[in-house]
């Protein structure tokens, strides 16, 4: 239980300015999708848990004090992940000059219940500036 309760301190390292860097590493993680992991990061619970993290009977929160905010996720798995990687003059974040990857999802995962982020699907994906996939219910609108 002592060793538990210091696991992932994400709200610890963000609060100290550590630059924390996310990845999906298959076979590690429960399931290897971006999105799981940031809902992970917001809830500190299991995606799939019918309750909802702010209900004060949902005792499944591991280290609830160390829940970081979605936009902080999303840095870690995107800005701070180039950095990581000595690559955040190529990659990382959508500037002239870097290489244009990106994905559209079908949710606003800024403004949808944090529980509500793995159900999130892409709907586009663009990797060094070229369409790689795309969902047939995607369209674009001119």
């Amino acid at each position: 239980p002592e060793r538990a309760a210091r696991q992932y301190p994400m709200k610890s390292f963000f609060d100290k300015g550590v630059i924390v860097a996310s990845a999906s590493d298959y076979n590690v993680t429960i399931r290897p999708n971006p999105l799981v992991a940031i809902e992970i990061g917001v809830t500190r619970t299991v995606p799939g848990d019918d309750r909802t993290f702010a209900d004060p009977d949902f005792h499944n929160v591991l280290v609830p004090g160390e829940r970081v905010t979605v936009e902080e996720m999303i840095a870690s798995f995107t800005i701070n992940g180039a950095l990581a990687a000595f690559l955040e003059n190529e990659t990382g974040s959508l500037e002239v000059s870097k290489k244009a990857d990106i994905i559209v999802l079908d949710k606003d995962i800024l403004n949808v219940e944090p529980t509500e982020i793995h159900h999130a699907r892409v709907l586009l994906t663009i990797f060094d500036g070229q369409e790689v996939y795309r969902h047939s219910s995607f369209v674009e609108h001119g």
